[in-house]
């Protein structure tokens, strides 16, 4: 290693598994010979990938362990004999089934580890901002990617032998002990990370727009390595039995990880094993529901069996050990049935779900009995089984044992050895990006650097990514946290990142997203000057809001309205209604009830929408929008902001009829403002606000008639006294104060000042806030305009 590697600050740390050596453990050497050149180093890295032997299946089958056995014999009967020199190194299985490289594969893999990480400490430590910007940042980006793509060959599943555990020279190798490379791969992405963020406070605005789009490379590539979920429940469907826990049923390697594509394993594509999930139906079961399943031909039949290329997985259920031969067991005469829930590459190429009795033999193929099946249409649908949009089988199946309606699928927590959540790539990216206050770094909290456009625009995923995780934890906890409930019968809180003396809340909260980056996220965003930085964190906000948790996002929400507290000024106003107006096209008023029922494979599409903000989160913002239109300033804003407003107003029009609790909180404070009004009428002793009051009896108006008729005729009967009774009152005191006014200013001109004042908001019309003039000339107007509102609200 070049002199320098050994030189330099430390960087900072970089969370849970981060390592401040070279890669080795060993301290750094002074070498002679320069660094090489970073198209030298991507040359050599290719020579190293391609040494690496390919990834296959950590657990050896059944073929694998006779042919062992049969070498491991042969070679000891001819080192009886005295022969066997030379001969090729055989393959190495341990006592439990687990296969190890031979010495050539096992020294290509040390190699490639050992030298993947100094480079990256090189170039964290060992090199200048100046050198850094003086290189082609291309070049350095693909050099960081050569360098993932040889640690993504070896992933996080090799099995290796335990360091300094004698193995034998071959066959079984009883003697042998297996260990993981995913402490190893782990480290890696520590450095990894360790470089992101020297490029992220660098000085260099370049350096740190380029830090930020590797970042986003990173993202996605943890997205892929997020473990599956632990577990999958259908209900819904006609046919009864598989209604039910479908436990995880694919391969798993040594340190108890997932081994499939996009779940803990290694991207690489030849490691992916082949996700699927087990659910046993006891014979019993079988019996009790036969008569339910006897009759119909399930509907839509097609192609419900896959051609030979798929990649075949092992395993039983995640709780048991997976069966050596790795296939799952097929059922005993009189045992029940195993219904399988896995994906399969059709010859078309396209990756099909099903849920099928797999055959034992032939698995993925037409002797497969298939019961439901999905077309992957998405990414995401192609790597973990779809929710909805399942169709039934039928015809192709001798009458076929599927029955419509189809199943809805629920995923459930993540296929994690125990207490090892935190140890997941998207678990230690957020863990760093708390620890090193890099959302402070985005929004001009620490450093002093100030906020820059670019840099919030390209943060928004790493924010993104680290509130997902953050619900993602907070629903799999809860789970949890019931399961301990329902065992234990208390109600003790079990978090597994943090000690029982810290609540479940606060544990996330030090991982993942907390209250104070978004409060730092809101004050930027209403008082930074720079628009451009306003319009980009608006967007982050946006963007972020629904994979918040609720506990956030109803934060965040008060937040918003705590700055239209009357006492502050009116500036806010226009930043907030921007805010509520760009949630208010992003996540529109949809409800189930509003859609046209369709097919069901349609159904997803329609409840997406709505699903966006949980219902906790909607009516917070409702409450929201309720506050802006109440705001002293919303009837006299400008004319830019006027239509914004009246298209709130539409928002929570349509919003309401689906919140009555919110419609009788609303109608309630409506009822106790006139109640006030009613009663004063002195202004003089007690000033009263004429723009206010006559909003009041608008907005009164407005909720009232998104009320359903029955309820709307009940709330105009209840009360302390009818509705039409008080407005009535609330109308003969404002008459009152306007010529008492007039009487103690002696004259015309200051009873024209008070009318000045008063609201000319008219819901008679299209609007809640007029945009009439309020010139002296059209004083006269507005008193009438005024009247004319709470005269025909009183015949309404």
């Amino acid at each position: 290693r070049p002199s320098a590697a050994a030189g330099g600050s430390t960087g900072g740390s970089t969370g849970a598994g981060d390592d401040d050596g070279c890669g080795d453990g060993s301290s750094a050497v002074d070498s002679p010979w320069p660094m090489p050149t970073i198209e030298h180093l991507r040359s050599f890295l290719s020579c190293v990938g391609d040494a690496l032997p390919q990834w296959t299946p950590p657990r050896a089958d059944k073929k694998q362990r006779e042919k062992a056995a049969a070498a491991a014999a042969q070679q000891q009967q001819q080192a009886a004999q005295g022969q066997g020199q030379g001969q090729p190194q055989q393959v190495q299985i341990t006592a439990d089934g687990y296969v190890l490289p031979n010495q050539t594969d096992l020294s290509a893999i040390q190699s490639a580890i050992a030298t993947t990480r100094p480079i990256l400490h090189h170039l964290t430590f060992g090199v200048t901002d100046q050198w850094l910007k003086s290189q082609d940042h291309n070049d350095l980006e693909e050099l960081r990617r050569s360098l993932t793509r040889v640690m993504d060959k070896i992933g996080p599943s090799r099995v290796l032998p335990a360091p300094g555990v004698p193995g034998a020279p071959g066959g079984a190798g009883v003697d042998a002990v297996a260990v993981g490379t995913r402490a190893e791969y782990n480290k890696f992405q520590a450095s990894v990370r360790r470089l992101l963020l020297r490029y992220l406070t660098s000085s260099s605005l370049p350096l740190r727009l380029m830090g930020w789009e590797e970042l986003e490379s990173v993202l996605r590539h943890a997205d892929r390595m997020r473990p599956p979920p632990r577990d999958y429940v259908a209900s819904g469907a006609g046919c009864s039995y598989l209604n039910g826990v479908f436990e995880f049923g694919a391969e798993i390697d040594v340190d108890g990880w997932a081994v499939v594509a996009g779940g803990g394993g290694s991207s690489y594509a030849g490691s992916s094993g082949e996700l699927k999930y087990l659910r046993h139906v006891p014979a019993s079961e079988l019996s009790r529901k036969a008569s339910k399943s006897s009759s119909g031909d399930g509907g839509d039949g097609g192609d419900g069996g896959a051609d030979d290329n798929m990649a075949n997985g092992s395993a039983g259920p995640a709780q048991q050990q997976p069966p050596l031969d790795g296939k799952a067991s097929a059922p005993e005469e009189g045992e029940g049935k195993v219904i399988t829930l896995f994906r399969c590459t059709m010859r078309s190429s396209q990756k099909w779900w099903f849920l099928s009795e797999a055959d034992a033999d032939q698995p993925g193929t037409d002797k497969d009995i298939d019961y439901y099946q999905h077309k992957s249409k998405t990414a995401e649908e192609m790597n973990l089984p779809p929710s909805d949009g399942w169709v039934t089988c039928g015809s192709r199946n001798d009458g076929g044992p599927g029955r419509d309606p189809p199943p809805h699928l629920q995923p459930r927590g993540s296929m994690v050895p125990p207490g090892q959540e935190g140890m997941a790539l998207t678990a230690q990216i957020s863990t760093w990006a708390v620890q090193n206050n890099v959302v402070e770094l985005v929004l001009g909290g620490m450093g002093g650097g100030g906020t820059h456009r670019e840099i919030v625009s390209r943060s928004i995923s790493l924010i993104e990514f680290m509130a997902k995780l953050g619900r993602r934890w907070e629903e799999e906890d809860e789970e949890r946290h019931l399961s301990v409930e329902d065992e234990q019968g208390s109600d003790m809180e079990v978090d597994r990142l943090s000690p029982s003396t810290m609540s479940r809340s606060e544990a996330i909260g030090r991982e993942t997203l907390s209250t104070s980056h978004l409060s730092l996220a809101w004050e930027t965003y209403i008082s930074n000057p720079d628009e451009s930085v306003t319009n980009e964190v608006r967007r982050l906000l946006v963007t972020v809001l629904p994979k918040l948790t609720d506990q956030l996002a109803i934060h965040l929400l008060q937040l918003v309205a705590c700055s239209l507290d009357r006492n502050e000024k009116a500036q806010n106003l226009n930043e907030i209604v921007e805010l509520c107006s760009a949630l208010a096209v992003e996540y529109p008023v949809i409800h189930p009830a509003d859609g046209t029922v369709g097919k069901k494979e349609q159904q997803p599409q329609q409840k997406e929408p709505s699903r966006a903000l949980s219902d906790a989160v909607r009516s917070q913002f409702l409450l929201l929008l309720w506050s802006v239109l109440n705001h002293p300033d919303a009837s006299s804003s400008s004319s830019q902001l006027r239509p914004e407003i009246e298209n709130l107003k539409e928002y929570v029009r349509n919003e309401l009829r689906y919140h009555p609790k919110n419609r009788m909180n609303f109608l309630d404070g409506c009822r106790s403002a006139l109640e006030r009004n009613a009663a004063s009428t002195a202004p003089i002793d007690a000033p009263v606000d004429e723009k206010i009051t006559l909003r009041t009896v608008n907005l009164t108006r407005f909720v009232l008639q998104a009320c359903p008729s029955a309820e709307a005729e009940e709330v105009v009967a209840g009360g302390r006294e009818p509705l039409a009774s008080l407005l009535f009152r609330e109308l003969a005191a404002y008459l009152k104060r306007q010529k008492a006014a007039a009487k103690a200013n002696d004259g015309p001109r200051a009873k024209s000042d008070l009318l000045r004042k008063s609201s000319s908001i008219s819901t008679t019309g299209a609007s809640v806030h007029s945009s009439k003039p309020s010139s002296s000339a059209g004083v006269a107007s507005q008193h009438a305009s005024a009247l004319a509102d709470r005269l025909d609200f009183l015949r309404y």
